[in-house]
């Protein structure tokens, strides 16, 4: 085993910072991505006032969890809008090695799996999948 300056410990820290790295990318991409919905799908301000059809965007949900002003609100969402596409080009590049290492994640979880096991963790991947295609949906109602 090696000590806290050997290498073993190095490519750990450096695994370590490209997961938050690719977290936070992550988190951002979305953050990006509600901006750019509301943009797409909101309309004028009066259309932001009542949105039950629609999914909550970032702004949005930062206006009700920080009590935003209506000015900050706007401010907000013009800094989401500016920075999506930065974000998607980011999402764009990095979703590829996200999807290459849940593959991996999953294989190896099957791995330690009975049988039995793998079954119903094959059918809980099929729901966490069919999730994900719902909300695009919900997302991107003009895509099809």
């Amino acid at each position: 085993m090696m000590g806290p300056t050997g290498k073993g410990h190095d490519m750990h820290n450096r695994q370590k910072l490209w997961a938050s790295a690719l977290l936070v990318a992550v988190f951002v991409a979305g953050a990006a991505g509600g901006g750019a919905a509301t943009q797409a799908w909101g309309g004028g301000n009066d259309s932001r006032e009542c949105r039950r059809d629609r999914p909550v965007s970032y702004a949005d949900r930062l206006r009700l969890e920080l009590a935003l002003t209506p000015a900050q609100y706007e401010t907000v969402d013009r800094i989401l809008d500016r920075h999506q596409p930065a974000m998607h080009a980011l999402w764009r590049e990095v979703r590829p090695r996200l999807d290459s290492l849940r593959g991996e994640l999953r294989e190896q979880i099957g791995g330690v799996l009975t049988p039995e096991q793998r079954v119903k963790y094959q059918q809980h991947l099929v729901r966490l999948e069919q999730n994900r295609a719902a909300r695009d949906r919900k997302e991107k109602p003009d895509a099809r």
